[in-house]
């Protein structure tokens, strides 16, 4: 009973809402569009780096801005699916589609690839940030091995995405 106490409840500290959105010629249902809202436990947020490029100039150097922008494509998320094995199956069915080579995956138009949504709440109702990820394709997907002593440790499926392009996220 200790263990399950001590597992807590994620609710509170876990405010990331992480949206899987497919293309509609991919045929998914409006019902799995909804299973495929998921908390997620590690959302971190693109952060580009600007480069600093040093200039000597007499006894000195002076850092100045950089015209490179530096900023690693890749999202990666911890989703509890517990029992509800049906989430991990409609994402092994997008990571398929994903990979597949037909001419509607391969497009570079923005309704015709997977977009990924990553909104913060503010309390339980409002929403606060929101990112938007385009052209989203799977690198892998990993889950918790089951063992007989995880005392109450739930099922954890890992996900390592990159995308294209990303939209700031506005309040």
């Amino acid at each position: 009973m200790s263990a399950l106490l001590s597992s807590g409840a994620d609710a509170m500290d876990n405010l990331f809402e992480v949206s899987f959105i497919p293309p509609s010629s991919w045929g998914f249902s409006s019902y799995d569009l909804e299973l495929l809202k998921v908390r997620v436990e590690n959302f971190k947020p693109p952060s580009p780096k600007r480069s600093v490029v040093s200039i000597p100039y007499k006894n000195t150097t002076i850092q100045k801005p950089g015209s490179v922008v530096e900023l690693e494509r890749r999202l990666t998320f911890t989703i509890r699916i517990d029992n509800n094995f049906v989430i991990y199956k409609l994402l092994e069915n997008l990571k398929s589609k994903s990979f597949n080579a037909t001419p509607s995956v391969q497009t570079f138009e923005p309704q015709e690839s997977l977009v990924v949504t990553a909104v913060a709440f503010k309390d339980d109702e409002t929403k606060g940030l929101m990112w938007e990820f385009r052209d989203v394709t799977f690198l892998n997907m990993s889950s918790t091995e089951y063992s007989h002593d995880a005392q109450a440790a739930p099922t954890k499926l890992t996900v390592d995405l990159i995308y294209s392009t990303y939209i700031n996220p506005f309040l």
